[in-house]
């Protein structure tokens, strides 16, 4: 039992000596640089810029000062109670969260302090990497030791992100309740306090019972914390949300899908990182701001209603370069990005490949088959009996041209059969796209985005030049 404890004690000795050392050398390589002025600025074709943002985030750097003393106290409430008297690690949170973790194995708790938050949004990503964990232990030392409690919680309300494309708590106070952040009042900065550990769960623009639900934890924990009296507590409970009539930045946000996926290709070229973002990055694009306000007049032509989306790119057919695009019908309530991540069956949009490939294995625009109801005998012993749309059938030999003109169903597989079906399947694999060899291929059974599609029309429309 003596030995046992002995080691035990031997551990905390070597943890602690550890951890001093830690904030020794964080102290010595000095004051970490704050960003603050590290910019990325995206030009369009006409080399004028159509977005910018400072510090990763588009808005205003409020003092701390010219923030509601409510929010201040939510924040730290229900983010990191301790904030004030720890050194950057919150030790008791962090041995809860190890005894939650391990008695209840089905449930993950977290422990992170607002010095880490904030770390890990100034330098890191949010991968769960345990190079990550340890750069991201060393930017909290480095901030716990150069700065204020005050200037760390400064640039974290900065930086933290509120959901519908809004970082900062300036932006998100304009943004939700039409005010400055100085001016919100106990009910409104505790609901914007809530947002932050789950901005799209909790938004109360997207789920108003979830929001409210999350608002009365974060009123809870102030008054756990002594920073309001139960009367104040209850009263502010009833209250409703009282959110702005209307929600927007004065900004074209539909950018913002274009905006995304710059910064996405960005990053698989390797520039997305410290060593070219604190220096400020100037990106030229082919985005074309008459082509983008089109689809946004589209957009609103359709009024598209409900839970249906849209999506939409535009690229010049002899360069490729994307000029417009759109991911859904509005970035502040969906940030994905459909155009470039939701894959969907391309259908009939696949019959111009095929007759590509017809042509090529010499096929003429007055090669004919017949076109009536027609149940094919494949080579594994199964049938397979496509149909014509609104089951109309010529019932006589109609030509290829003829057959892309109505997208004639019984005459692409017919194509499709007679080239070997293994030839569509290549095609589209050269291209990116994974398709299973059958005869159903030849109607677009197969998924992509509209991205990659336009890649391969492109391809077509510039007479083979990929």
């Amino acid at each position: 039992m003596r030995q046992f404890i002995k080691r035990i004690l031997y551990c905390f000795i070597f943890f602690f000596t550890f951890l001093l050392l830690m904030y020794v050398i964080a102290f010595c390589v000095g004051k970490p640089e704050l960003n603050k002025d590290r910019y990325i600025k995206l030009y369009d074709d006409q080399n004028k810029i159509f977005y910018q943002s400072v510090n990763n985030y588009s808005g205003q750097y409020v003092s701390i000062d010219d923030v509601s003393p409510y929010f201040l106290k939510a924040i730290v409430a229900i983010e990191d109670k301790r904030f004030y008297s720890h050194h950057g690690f919150d030790y008791v949170g962090i041995s809860r969260a190890i005894k939650t973790n391990v008695l209840k194995r089905k449930t993950s708790q977290g422990a992170s302090t607002i010095t880490q938050q904030y770390a890990r949004l100034l330098y890191l990503t949010n991968e769960k990497t345990w190079s990550r964990k340890v750069k991201e232990a060393f930017f909290t030392l480095q901030l716990e030791t150069h700065l204020s409690k005050k200037e760390i919680l400064e640039g974290y309300i900065n930086n933290v992100y509120f959901g519908h494309g809004i970082y900062g708590i300036e932006n998100a106070s304009q943004y939700f309740y039409g005010k400055k952040a100085k001016e919100l009042t106990l009910n409104e900065a505790s609901m914007l306090a809530g947002v932050v550990n789950g901005p799209q769960y909790y938004s109360p623009i997207l789920n108003k019972e979830r929001a409210k639900q999350r608002q009365s934890l974060v009123l809870k924990a102030m008054y756990d914390n002594q920073m309001i009296t139960q009367s104040i507590l209850e009263a502010t409970q009833k209250q409703t949300l009282n959110l702005a009539s209307e929600h927007s930045l004065n900004e074209n946000m539909s950018t913002y899908y274009y905006k995304d996926t710059v910064l996405e290709e960005l990053e698989e070229l390797g520039f997305y990182n410290n060593q070219y973002l604190n220096k400020g990055l100037n990106i030229y694009t082919s985005f074309n701001s008459e082509y983008q306000n089109t689809l946004n007049d589209l957009i609103k032509e359709k009024k598209i209603q409900g839970d249906l989306q849209c999506a939409f790119t535009v690229a010049n057919p002899k360069t490729n370069q994307l000029q417009a695009l759109i991911g859904g019908k509005d970035y502040a309530n969906s940030q994905y990005n459909r155009a470039i991540h939701a894959s969907r069956q391309i259908g009939s949009t696949v019959k111009p490949f095929l007759y590509y490939l017809a042509l090529e294995n010499g096929f003429n625009p007055s090669t004919r088959f017949l076109c009536e109801p027609t149940t094919f005998k494949l080579s594994n012993n199964t049938t397979y009996s496509p149909a014509n749309f609104h089951q109309k059938y010529a019932y006589q030999e109609i030509t290829l041209a003829q057959a892309i003109a109505v997208s004639d169903n019984i005459y692409a597989v017919k194509t499709h059969l007679f080239l070997g079906t293994e030839n569509l399947r290549d095609f589209l694999k050269s291209y990116g796209i994974n398709a299973k060899n059958n005869a159903s291929l030849a109607l677009g059974t197969v998924n992509t985005n509209i991205y990659n599609l336009s890649n391969i029309y492109c391809n077509i429309a510039s007479g083979g030049k990929y």
